[in-house]
């Protein structure tokens, strides 16, 4: 890292990464819960995707 500024944003940006994710996947599990999915088989099949990664603006 350049500099202390730069290395707390960066955990700023990877903590707020991981929590949108931690919602968006319960809110996903709600909506699938409601239509009797199964969540874990439905995360497990979406997580083969090689379409991860962080995206660039």
């Amino acid at each position: 890292m350049s500099s202390i500024r730069a290395a707390e944003a960066v955990k700023i940006v990877e903590n707020s990464f991981r929590d949108i994710n931690i919602a968006f996947v319960n809110e996903l599990a709600k909506s699938f819960d409601r239509m009797n999915l199964d969540t874990v088989e439905i995360i497990n099949g979406a997580a083969k995707c090689a379409c991860r990664g962080h995206q660039r603006p």
